[in-house]
């Protein structure tokens, strides 16, 4: 157990995250894990009755020490909701809560009051029309410490692939790969791999932007003129790295690599998801702080049903750990 308690933000409070907060806590508990939720107290006793889960909570007001968190208790550090809750009916003013939630799980990190934090799911759409510069976690979390280059990295237990640019239209992406930025994102990626995951040298395969890698220049120039020349310089600095790769072939033989890395959003995520989908977590690198995240939806139709699955979050929360105790 780590000395400091990883913190858990419930998330958007008409979805899923306060169902799987809950049923995740149910088993922490029982492990003795050191954790605390961040939510709605309400909202979350409320889900509980609707479940029928039976859990004793205990209130924490933000400005509350972590230091005397009852561990046979549910601890919540009670963010309240403005308006009332209806699983599956959205409602804006209840956006000031989850980012609340946010925003004092970082703070705890920052300070190092808490190890880790790992998020639950929040509706972006609805978030971005009151914040027009949030485009989800990685993003905003990177802006609040000021981090300029994090990378998504989203990790099963056989397969992690990472992301070169995250939540960005098509249209935009090709301007945004470039040789500066495919070397600083692999640079950060290999030095995590080593010191967090391997204690050894990863291989690393970089995938090409265009369909097959840009067929030598007839279906594009980016793979000769922006993501080779990178390969080259990180290969001649010691990193071990294989590209540009074709991405309708590089995943045949998942053993070979330690990581891909995909140029955008959908290259790489669906071959993950497809195959993964319950086990996968999602890392925030490049960030002066421990954040892991479930890699699912709100969900909406699901929440207060029973059928949304805690086991992402519990993947999340058992590699929060290891992450800190690394």
């Amino acid at each position: 157990m780590s000395e400091r308690p990883i913190v858990i933000t419930s998330g958007e409070p008409a979805g899923v995250g306060p169902d799987i907060t809950l049923k995740f806590s149910q088993k922490a508990l029982k492990a003795h894990e050191n954790f605390a939720i961040l939510g709605c107290l309400k909202t979350l006793r409320d889900r509980a009755n609707l479940l029928n889960l039976e859990l004793e909570f205990e209130k924490l007001d933000p400005e509350d020490s972590l230091d005397q968190m009852a561990l046979e208790k549910i601890s919540v550090i009670d963010f309240p909701c403005s308006a009332k809750v209806l699983p599956g009916t959205l409602d804006p003013k209840n956006i000031n809560s989850v980012m609340s939630q946010i925003d004092h799980a970082i703070a705890l990190c920052k300070s190092k009051k808490a190890s880790a934090m790992v998020t639950c799911p929040v509706q972006k759409s609805l978030i971005s029309e009151q914040k027009r510069d949030f485009m989800g976690h990685t993003e905003y979390i990177a802006k609040v410490l000021k981090n300029d280059n994090p990378v998504m990295v989203l990790a099963s237990p056989t397969m992690m692939t990472a992301l070169l640019t995250t939540h960005i239209p098509l249209a935009d992406v090709t301007k945004m790969v470039t040789k500066e930025k495919i070397i600083a994102v692999v640079e950060e990626l290999n030095a995590w791999l080593e010191k967090k995951f391997l204690n050894r040298r990863p291989k690393i395969a970089v995938l090409g932007l265009n369909p097959h890698a840009g067929e030598s220049g007839k279906l594009g120039q980016e793979e000769i003129e922006v993501i080779g020349p990178a390969i080259e310089l990180l290969r001649k600095n010691g990193i071990n790295v294989e590209g540009p790769l074709s991405a309708d072939t590089a995943f045949n033989d998942l053993a070979k690599f330690d990581l891909y890395l995909g140029m955008y959003h959908d290259q790489v995520l669906p071959v993950i998801k497809s195959h993964f989908f319950e086990t996968i977590v999602n890392i925030t690198v490049g960030i002066d702080i421990i954040r892991t995240s479930v890699d699912h939806g709100t969900a909406l139709d699901k929440a207060g049903t029973h059928q949304a699955s805690e086991q992402s979050l519990m993947q999340a929360f058992a590699l929060a750990k290891k992450l800190a105790n690394a």
